[in-house]
């Protein structure tokens, strides 16, 4: 790959916290990722299970949100 890239697309959560995000890629690439978020959001668990590859991975929260009141 050379350079960035860049994505854009749609996701949708559930009550229970589980989720898909349809993107679209550069170079025509379009991708499906399923996901969930855990204890309190703090975590993100995705696979993206494309033909000729599955990507899993898990993004975690390092610094809580504030409020624009807390600010």
């Amino acid at each position: 790959m050379d350079g960035l890239f860049s994505f854009s697309g749609t996701y949708t959560v559930n009550s229970d916290f589980i989720g898909c995000c349809d993107s679209s890629l550069t170079r025509g690439i379009t991708s499906s990722t399923y996901f969930v978020l855990v204890e309190d959001e703090k975590y993100l668990y995705t696979i993206s299970p494309d033909p000729g590859s599955v990507i899993i991975s898990v993004f975690t929260k390092v610094i809580e949100s504030h409020s624009d009141e807390e600010r």
